[in-house]
């Protein structure tokens, strides 16, 4: 093989590399808490908060975080991660799944592993009818085994609400997370077998 081909052959091997190293595409997310049809509101004072915390037992990646709306209603709404900085959301009322669940995608999604938490905050802004600016679901069944529900708490209440939430997380597994983007695939069909096909034919042609 003379040098051209060589150096076909290599742009030809360096092109499967950088198709083989492509972002791969994240696994479709499932809920972590499969919520039922029935809700109820919370009753309390004004400037109340509630605040559902979920810990992992295992490797996950955290994708998106829900949180229970009421239409035309707008409280605050802020996740956090371990004992990180609340992050705040803004989510749509009016734009949810079909239980009033808000979600809201991480632009980067978190590897979480086992023994991290994630908690969600919803804060009513201090009005003076909190009953009506809180949602929370009274009834749902737990899909994930590697993450722990620990809790429902709101301002009035000191222990925690095990039956009761108002948020919700979805999450992938990262052992589903090695499928190449369909986009690097057709780029590693055509790219990569027309710089193959111009190196044999360079090297039949020096024979």
């Amino acid at each position: 093989m003379n040098v051209r081909s060589l150096k076909l052959a290599g742009a030809a091997a360096g092109l499967l590399f950088l198709v083989g190293a492509a972002p791969s595409v994240h696994a479709q997310s499932t809920q972590v808490l499969s919520m039922n049809n029935f809700s109820q509101m919370t009753t309390g004072t004004a400037s109340s908060e509630t605040h559902s915390k979920f810990t992992f037992l295992g490797s996950l990646i955290l994708t998106e975080v829900g949180f229970a709306t009421l239409t035309g209603v707008t409280p605050t709404f802020s996740y956090k991660i371990n004992n990180g900085v609340a992050v705040p959301v803004t989510v749509s009322s009016t734009i949810t799944d079909s239980y009033g669940v808000a979600w809201h995608t991480l632009l980067n999604p978190v590897q979480m592993k086992d023994g991290d938490f994630v908690s969600l905050f919803t804060y009513d802004g201090g009005t003076s009818n909190a009953a009506m600016y809180q949602k929370s679901f009274a009834s749902w069944t737990s899909s994930n085994s590697l993450v722990r529900f620990d809790g429902h708490r709101t301002s009035f209440a000191s222990s925690p609400l095990m039956g009761v939430t108002s948020g919700n997380l979805r999450v992938s597994n990262p052992s589903s997370n090695v499928a190449p983007e369909p986009g690097s695939i057709a780029l590693l069909l055509t790219g990569g077998g027309a710089l193959a096909g111009i190196a044999l034919r360079r090297r039949r042609n020096a024979a």
